[in-house]
């Protein structure tokens, strides 16, 4: 990607109408223009290569953070949590690391802290700077369509009633989803 599309991507995340619906457990405005996501393929810290595509067809909250970064280390509980308890309902949690160690350090992390959900590394920052994740963390809703619906900046606490109830909301639900197939 081009530094000029990167640019583009930043401006059309940074830019959310203003009568976009509010996505209050999370304290962050739906994007109501339709974005579609950047296709990335990263491998896990065993090397295995994952594509987003992998994940079509689940709400996916893709996460930049890294080791070394307090406030995403803060974070990475919460996110297990929710993880645990939607990845049922079709919640996918991506977390994409920018250390430049790779799995070096993330793998070790990762067993420490028991954490379950998909890690992926992006040390050279590429996929990172496609999103526009400048800061972290710096998380993404994305659509089961493949579509950005939210960008995140700054640590949440993903667990909370309110967080909860946003992502209820987003979700199909088991029950739902049986009905539908």
């Amino acid at each position: 990607m081009t530094l000029r599309v990167a640019a583009l991507l930043v401006v059309l995340l940074a830019t959310v109408p203003a009568e976009g619906r509010h996505l209050t457990g999370l304290g962050v405005q739906e994007l109501t223009e339709k974005l579609v996501a950047p296709g990335f393929v990263l491998p896990t810290t065993s090397g295995h290569p994952t594509s987003l595509k992998e994940f079509r067809g689940s709400l996916v909250l893709l996460n930049f953070w890294a080791t070394w970064c307090p406030p995403c280390v803060a974070e990475m509980p919460d996110l297990e949590r929710l993880h645990r308890e939607f990845k049922a309902e079709g919640l996918v949690i991506v977390a994409v690391s920018i250390d430049t160690e790779g799995g070096k350090v993330v793998a070790p992390f990762w067993e420490k802290m028991g954490l379950t959900f998909p890690s992926l590394l992006d040390p050279s920052r590429e996929v990172a700077t496609r999103y526009g994740a400048w800061a972290l963390p710096t998380s993404f809703l994305i659509s089961p369509e493949g579509d950005v619906i939210a960008r995140i900046p700054g640590p949440r606490d993903w667990h909370t009633d309110r967080a909860r109830a946003v992502f209820k909301n987003l979700l199909p639900g088991k029950t739902r989803r049986e009905g539908r197939q």
